[in-house]
């Protein structure tokens, strides 16, 4: 397996002592943010992380390399180029094959993380069960490999152009626990709050560590979704939310924008039609779910 991974020997001097490190996406820095915004907001998070006590691990591929423990000039370096393809768990051989640069979704940072024996991985939102997925049947894969692979995620829910309700109940059917830190109510990325409520909530990091650990033990293969929501402050009404996105759907139909092009689509238009509040929200809890990642990655190392 090692032919094809890169690791950066901070993080492989962290992984023989048993640090605690944070395992972090590259698609939101690369593909999420707009440029201006990427880099000081990684730098931020990266700041955050070693300031909590643990150890930042971006990854990526780059010229077909699997690389644990990319710094910000190398996301930087993916940004200029602008070609780096949006890699999810399935796009992983090709990327190789193809000696191609691949900025990481959830699922496949999720089995990175998982290969190198890591147990954490912190993001912005999640993929989940499209709207109108009972037609395209338009699934994220990170949820299918969230089901099928024992890491835990640190997250600020389900981006809210998806169908929420849909993904909560997938993620039951899946046996997919979802914990929400210190809220009882389901957060949407931008929104910290939604009508339907978590199935678990809890307040203390070290009550969500004892979780994982049990079931790490007892040999369970799901990861876990740990629901952090965007600060307050940063939040957006539910109410015009939905509104946005309905309208930002509807271009998005009218243009016949399909596929992996749609949420990248939808992610411009709102922070268009929302005038930037939707980056200020994203790297707002960016920020938080870096904090609590590593929190959290400090229980599960000792």
């Amino acid at each position: 397996m090692m032919e094809y991974f890169d690791i950066h020997p901070e993080i492989k001097d962290a992984m023989q002592q048993l640090l605690p490190v944070v395992v972090i996406e590259s698609t939101v820095w690369v593909h999420g943010l707009p440029e201006e915004y990427s880099i000081p907001a990684l730098v931020e998070c990266q700041k955050i992380i070693r300031q909590e006590g643990a150890i930042p691990a971006i990854v990526g591929i780059s010229d077909g390399r699997i690389k644990i423990g990319l710094g910000a000039e190398d996301i930087s370096a993916m940004i200029d180029r602008k070609r780096a393809r949006k890699v999810n768990l399935r796009d992983i051989p090709q990327c190789i094959q193809k000696r191609e640069d691949g900025a990481t979704t959830v699922s496949a940072t999720l089995f990175m993380a998982h290969r190198m024996g890591l147990p954490l991985v912190v993001t912005g939102g999640m993929g989940g069960v499209h709207r109108q997925a009972e037609k395209t049947f338009d699934i994220s894969a990170d949820l299918t490999t969230l089901a099928t692979t024992p890491v835990a995620l640190v997250t600020s829910g389900i981006k809210s152009i998806l169908n929420i309700p849909a993904t909560l109940e997938y993620m039951e059917t899946a046996a997919i626990p979802v914990i929400g830190y210190r809220t009882d109510s389901f957060p949407t990325f931008y929104c910290s709050s939604s009508n339907l409520p978590v199935p678990e909530r809890m307040d203390e990091v070290d009550e969500i560590a004892g979780i994982l650990r049990i079931r790490q033990k007892i040999g369970m293969k799901q990861g876990v979704l740990i629901a952090n929501p965007v600060p307050q402050e940063y939040s957006l009404g539910e109410t015009f939310l939905e509104e946005v996105v309905e309208k930002s759907l509807f271009e998005a139909q009218e243009m016949e924008i399909s596929g992996k092009d749609v949420t990248p689509f939808l992610l411009e238009r709102l922070h268009t039609l929302t005038s930037g509040k939707t980056i200020q929200a994203n790297i707002a809890l960016l920020k938080e779910n870096a904090a609590l990642g590593a929190r959290l990655a400090k229980y599960l190392y000792y």
